[in-house]
């Protein structure tokens, strides 16, 4: 397809979605080794505007599925590093704010993370929701682990890069480690 057999109207189309990307919101692979997780991952980016992924991949099994991801990946800056160092400092060079899909000390909900009610707040189910009594749910919770507190500040203009672990390990503690804060 060249550019004279593309109307004028399709690339102003082409144009207006590309300015639309979401280029403050990165997704880090963190050594996932199934090809249909990563290029799934990668389909679903792309699906929701996200412009770049950084994959680590210290094992160097990593490779795209193009039957899974239907040539999202030709729209996307992908982003490999086969060390930890390299992958973090790429990230710190571009003030990205990491945060961890993982339970560890520093932990939150999602909506903690990204409130959409002012934190700290209390979600109460409809009265005709069948759901647990109030006292089973508190016995699901990490009392051990969560020490409430006060969640990072993630402003709107904040550049964040959200990383999904492993299949079998989930995040690499280095990964951890260098997170603002984890959520699931």
């Amino acid at each position: 397809m060249t550019r004279k057999s593309i109307t004028e109207r399709r690339i102003n189309r082409i144009k207006k979605v590309l300015s639309r990307r979401l280029s403050s919101l990165w997704i880090v692979l963190d050594k996932i080794e199934d090809p249909h997780n990563a290029s799934a991952t990668i389909r679903s980016a792309e699906a929701f505007g996200i412009q770049n992924i950084l994959v680590i991949d210290i094992n160097k099994v990593f490779e795209i599925s193009r039957g899974v991801t239907k040539k999202a990946e030709k729209w996307l800056n992908i982003y490999k590093f086969y060390t930890y160092d390299s992958a973090l400092s790429f990230l710190f060079e571009h003030n990205l704010i990491i945060l961890s899909t993982a339970i560890s000390e520093k932990f939150y909900t999602i909506n903690e993370i990204f409130p959409l009610f002012e934190f700290p707040f209390y979600f109460e189910p409809p009265k005709n929701l069948r759901c647990r009594p109030k006292n089973e749910i508190t016995k699901l919770s990490f009392p051990q682990i969560y020490k409430p507190q006060m969640p990072p500040k993630i402003k709107p203009e904040d550049k964040i890069a959200i990383v999904f672990g492993n299949e079998k390990e989930g995040c690499s503690p280095i990964m951890i480690e260098n997170s603002k804060a984890c959520f699931y």
